[in-house]
């Protein structure tokens, strides 16, 4: 701890300590402060389902004026020690859907202002109850809390981070989880720079949303603050939103302690991120009796390179890690029950950190029912008195005495609500310095917060500026109090080299801010303070064509030149496309343009120098032509006669496009036409094909239908007519197509015919001619049939061909039957004498009898009988 001496201190210095201590004192009872600023989380705040909890140190009722950061009221309350404020917003979640990314959104976060200190918790309370359908998933998930860090939560450099890096799961139909970050300015035209490139420029109360990796720097113009948070996070089936403010680089510290919850290991998580080069850490895990356990040491090589690890000793409850880093570190911090989850950024422990008296109520759901919660109080003493509610904690039942963590000689203090009796409010006091973690671990749901003060603040620099060269803010005289040497004055966040007294001539715009020696020996930085100098900064803007054809695109160029020698700031310009055109690309050579706003955020600008924006637009057929490019009302300039340039156009009319039609080619050749709808006079029309290649000569319009003749077949034939300005359209496309229709072919009836006369095939068949047609004409008719036809069915194919090669055939049976009888001639008649003994004659011999036949004898048969009587027989 720094020592002090007051010889040869001035009356003065005297008093301004004295006066200086008594603020760091008074500031130092949680996170009190007249204002505070809150970024918005990724639901909106205005629910039902969130609550804020509003505590003051001071013992004489406080007025409160809780507002959108916009400046909208929503509501006044009052509060005073021992009575704090709590309100719940009126709206329902299901109708406020999430706030969206990567846009700047007006009054989406709070600002909350008082006549006396005031501490903040925000909570998002949405218990996953859908009474009445109140809440939707879509729209919010509990629970969550914030604490708000007033003046030490306000910077313009932030190292952003969460506790676990990379997924945090999917839930039901959400999709991939990751953190989103969100940014608010507290003043006009702030820049707003992500890992070096600029994103957006938002006025005071307005908000920028968005997803980055861990470790990003996150840069404004003039003071900000900022959360982190999920929509969801998803550390082992469960699901819950969860935020926390993240604190600017300027009031980190070096040395932290966590105690874990009751998570498991994937939520009682903690990421340290580096916020210069170079970065060693040592991380101590100790036991629910403050042994130690484990030691790691890193070394993060450079500014936004993080470290992650498992809370405490992992699987076990109620133990605690130590950070100890060798340059200023974040540190994001998961706790939970089993796996609900909430984050917590961690606050540095110092000789400066904590507060003598915290306040806040207790833990509530939706429906209004009690949550159990566990805290614990840390301290660098071993028997300074704690109190609750007046009570010494030592002395309530069940409550561990508290114990040091290792060699550290800080002390741990734990507690949980039952214990104590679960008070309505919840009052930490002690002559030590406390750092107080409360715990919302039961009902299913977890909601965490630092509610000591995250780090004592110098008072702000005073601000005078000095006229010159014809205005009078040329430059700024910043001062602090004297007597709290070593100064070190910061511009942007970065230390100005030799800037060590306890005043500062300040010849940029720009955020300062001076550390200096508080009464607990710390040297801490202060508020940051916004300093604008005069200058003047011009517009102009020039368009490639000033009489352009409606379709064709043009290219405006807006050029912001700063023409006085200061730089300047947060500068930004509008340049919304009006409805005469709509925006097809641009080219800025710093910044970053968006279309859907028409905000050019352009950042910081020096003297003298220029910057260009190119966008190229599409000429609509009708609206307003006159595009302007403004600065901001809000820009604070020397010279507001330059501050906007405009441009307009006149539009060409399209010559009418021509509606085309085909043909048909019946043979492959140039034969094809084309024939258009009624073409106008003065307007040049040009066939093209497919390949658009021009084809033909240009026709002139003629006030009637055009015709081109002699095309060969192929797709894609347009013509551009062009009009005497220049301008001009494309017609329909057309085939001009080879014919591929098959002829048709009726075959002649089919034929039935007898043999020749002594032949067993029919000659000189009449078949008969088929019926033929085509569109392009039939070419031949041929059939396969036969010279002769034997006797049975002969089918003959006949086959017509087309003049373009396109064949079609048909059927036709040849039937052919055979009516000829066959001759035959018997032996000669037989005569025989009986058999011996007998009345009959057998083994008579018959003969052969002669036969033929024009497609031959089958067979020859007869029915002579076995034995023949006497007398004549007939065979």
């Amino acid at each position: 701890m720094r020592n002090f001496t007051f010889k040869g201190i001035s009356l003065f210095k005297l008093i301004s300590f004295f006066i200086f201590f008594l603020l760091i004192n008074f500031t130092a009872s949680a996170q009190f402060y007249t204002k505070h600023y809150i970024a918005p989380a990724p639901w909106q705040y205005f629910s039902k389902a969130n609550e804020i909890v509003i505590a003051t140190n001071s013992v004489a009722e406080v007025n409160i004026t809780v507002n959108k950061s916009d400046g909208t009221l929503i509501t006044s309350l009052k509060a005073k020690k021992g009575t704090p404020a709590v309100y719940r917003f009126p709206l329902l979640a299901k109708n406020l859907p999430m706030n969206a990314l990567d846009t700047v959104l007006t009054g989406a976060g709070l600002i909350v202002t008082s006549d006396g200190p005031i501490a903040i918790n925000l909570r998002n309370i949405a218990s996953d109850d859908y009474s009445n359908g109140d809440n939707v998933d879509a729209n919010i998930k509990g629970n969550a809390a914030l604490t708000s860090f007033g003046d030490a939560g306000i910077g313009v450099r932030f190292r952003i981070g969460y506790y676990r890096d990379g997924s945090l799961g999917t839930f039901s139909t959400f999709g991939d989880q990751r953190p989103i970050y969100s940014i608010m300015a507290t003043v006009d035209n702030t820049s707003i720079t992500i890992d070096n490139v600029v994103k957006a420029t938002l006025n005071a109360g307005q908000s920028y949303m968005f997803k980055a990796p861990m470790g990003t720097l996150v840069e404004s113009s003039n003071p900000s603050v900022m959360n982190t948070s999920a929509a969801i996070d998803v550390p082992g089936g469960c699901g819950d939103g969860a935020f926390n403010q993240i604190p600017p680089e300027s009031v980190l510290g070096t040395e932290y302690f966590l105690e874990r919850g009751t998570g498991n290991n994937t939520a009682e998580q903690t990421t340290v991120v580096a916020t210069k080069d170079d970065t060693k850490i040592t991380i101590e895990g100790y036991s629910a009796t403050g042994a130690l356990v484990s030691t790691t040491t890193q070394t993060l090589a450079q500014a936004g390179k993080f470290y992650t690890f498992v809370n405490g000793v992992p699987g076990t409850s109620f133990t605690a890690s130590h950070i100890v880093a060798d340059k200023r570190v974040a540190v994001y911090s998961g706790t939970a029950q089993n796996c609900e989850v909430d984050i917590s950024t961690i606050a540095p422990v110092s000789e400066c950190g904590g507060s003598n008296f915290i306040e806040t109520t207790k833990f509530k759901n939706y429906a209004s029912n009690n949550l159990d919660y566990f805290g614990y109080i840390l301290l660098r003493s071993a028997t300074e008195i704690v109190t609750v509610n007046g009570t010494n904690i030592a002395s309530i039942s069940g409550i561990p005495a508290r114990y040091q963590i290792g060699s550290t000689g800080w002390y741990l203090i734990n507690f949980n609500s039952v214990q104590i009796g679960s008070p309505e409010v919840l009052s930490i006091a002690s002559n030590a310095k406390l750092t107080v973690s409360i715990v919302q671990q039961a009902g299913g749901f977890s909601m965490a917060g630092f509610f000591s003060s995250f780090a004592a603040l110098p008072d702000d620099p005073t601000m005078a500026y000095v006229s010159g060269g014809g205005c009078t803010n040329n430059t700024a005289t910043l001062t602090t109090p004297s007597g709290f040497a070593p100064y070190q004055w910061y511009y942007n966040g970065t230390a100005i080299s030799g800037a060590n007294s306890n005043t500062y001539i300040a010849t940029r715009t720009g955020s300062y801010a001076v550390a200096s020696t508080l009464a607990c020996g710390v040297q801490t930085q202060s508020k940051p303070v916004s300093v604008t100098l005069c200058t003047d900064l011009g517009v102009t803007k020039t368009v490639d064509n000033a009489t352009p054809c409606v379709g064709s695109n043009v290219e405006f160029i807006v050029t912001l030149s700063n023409l006085g020698v200061n730089n300047a700031t947060g500068v930004s310009i509008n340049d919304l496309l009006p409805t005469g055109y709509t925006y097809v690309s641009s080219v800025a050579s710093i910044g970053n343009y968006n279309s859907s706003t028409g905000v050019w955020s352009i950042g910081d600008v020096d003297g003298g120098v220029s910057r260009t924006l190119k966008i190229t637009a599409k000429v609509n057929p009708t609206g307003v032509y006159n595009n302007t490019a403004a600065l901001p009302n809000s820009t604070v300039d020397s010279n507001s006669a330059n501050n906007s340039a405009s441009v307009s156009t006149t539009p060409k009319a399209l010559p009418a496009a021509l509606s085309l039609t085909g043909s048909t080619i019946c043979v492959p050749a140039s034969g094809g036409t084309i024939t258009s709808t009624t073409s106008v006079t003065n307007v040049n029309y040009q066939l093209y094909n497919s390949a658009n290649n021009a084809v033909q000569a240009v026709k002139a319009g003629t006030g009637s239908g055009l015709t081109w003749s002699g095309l060969s077949a192929g797709t894609g034939y347009y013509v551009i007519s062009t009009s005497a300005g220049m301008c001009t359209s494309t017609s329909n496309a057309v085939a001009i197509v080879a014919d591929t229709q098959k002829p048709t072919i009726t075959c002649p009836a089919n034929v039935t015919k007898t043999t020749d006369a002594n032949s067993c095939t029919a000659t000189g068949v009449v078949l008969g001619t088929p019926t033929t047609a085509d569109n392009c004409g039939v070419a031949s008719v041929t059939n396969n049939a036969p010279g002769s036809y034997p006797i049975g069915v002969t089918t003959v194919t006949w086959t017509v061909t087309d003049n373009s090669g396109n064949t079609q055939t048909c059927t036709q049976t040849v039937t052919v039957t055979d009516t000829q009888k066959p001759t035959i001639t018997c032996p000669a008649n037989v005569t025989k004498t009986t058999d011996a003994n007998s009345c009959t004659a057998t083994g008579v011999v018959l003969g052969t009898p002669t036969t033929a036949d024009n497609c031959g004898v089958a067979s020859v048969t007869n029915n002579a009988p076995g034995s023949y009587p006497i007398g004549v027989t007939t065979v």
